[in-house]
């Protein structure tokens, strides 16, 4: 008896191979010229949910063509590995696809993590940049010396993300003495620009990591999952169809899951990007902070996970209901 095969009502997806950054951010035939993907570039993308700042879709590409620009400046080529030592920040985006850009691929860690564990993961992902923001360097260094690194040549492989988002065209922030003499993420965007974001077209979507995220390490040490390009686009396109129906111009998406977790990267960042929603960016999830955003943005749309729904359904707190959440 042959097997049964169960279809879903859900149109086939066309498995698309390209870069990521390609299928986020390129033109399509036949749309305007002023569209970045498929929405116009004067849409909003990401939000800082502190302070409101917000980067349109054409900022965000601007961005990205230059941070990736600054990576090649010193030294980082196709096929290195960044690792990102960082917490949801407006600027998390920028870095990771504009290291994709220039064919760098991402190994994001755990804000958690000691300098033992990093270090683990510093070394076995094979990176050698590392960014991070000025709280997170006594646990970078602490994790260098455990490498037997020198402070100087670990402070040469360090770029840092700044309090403030001049660079997004908000508020400075006072200089802090500890990344004095540290190379920034924001004079990198001052190098120039890439002409255009490497491709990885055909095999070579199939074959190359793009993301290099960790397993829990529940039994032994944590492992390295390899996710390529392929993966991740098949992985947005797939969840398109199935996902809720949105209203670019209207919905926007309050992001509290880690980044540096496959979810929250794909399905908060990337996701939301492709389907024109804008993506309101909480450094980590509050929620009395989680409520009062909701409220200030308008939010429509949120994915969390089980636990943040018993703590908000505990929470001696009161939460504006907003129209629709996922979790998973």
């Amino acid at each position: 008896m042959s097997p049964r095969i169960y279809v879903s009502d859900v149109p086939s997806v066309s498995v698309i191979s390209e870069s990521i950054v390609t299928h986020l951010l390129a033109s399509r035939p036949g749309q305007p010229s002023n569209f970045i993907g498929r929405y116009p570039d004067h849409f909003p993308a990401f939000v800082d949910a502190d302070t409101g700042t917000t980067i349109t879709r054409a900022q965000f590409k601007s961005l990205v063509f230059r941070f990736g620009h600054g990576l090649t400046t010193i030294g980082a080529k196709r096929g290195d590995t960044l690792l990102v030592f960082s917490p949801n920040s407006l600027a998390y985006p920028i870095v990771v696809c504009g290291a994709i850009a220039a064919g760098i691929r991402c190994t994001l860690a755990n804000t958690a993590y000691t300098g033992r564990e990093l270090a683990h993961q510093y070394h076995d992902s094979g990176a050698h940049l590392l960014i991070t923001t000025a709280d997170g360097l006594p646990v970078v260094r602490d994790m260098f010396k455990s490498l037997s690194i020198s402070e100087t040549e670990g402070d040469n492989r360090i770029i840092v993300l700044s309090d403030g988002l001049s660079w997004a065209e908000g508020s400075a922030s006072p200089s802090r003495s500890e990344i004095k003499d540290l190379l920034t993420m924001e004079e990198l965007l001052t190098r120039g620009s890439l002409s255009r974001e490497e491709r990885f077209d055909g095999e070579l979507a199939k074959s190359e990591t793009v993301f290099l995220c960790y397993s829990s390490g529940t039994t032994g040490k944590p492992k390295g999952v390899e996710t390529t390009h392929r993966n991740v686009v098949s992985v947005i396109n797939m969840v398109e169809p199935t996902f809720i129906e949105t209203a670019p111009d209207k919905d926007r998406m309050l992001a509290i899951l880690p980044f540096y977790h496959i979810f929250g990267l794909v399905k908060s960042l990337l996701f939301t990007f492709h389907i024109g929603v804008a993506t309101v960016i909480q450094q980590r999830f509050e929620p009395v902070q989680f409520c009062a955003n909701v409220e200030k943005y308008k939010i429509t749309l949120a994915l969390v996970v089980p636990p943040v729904l018993v703590l908000l359904a505990r929470h001696e707190g009161e939460c504006l209901p907003f129209q629709r959440y996922s979790s998973f």
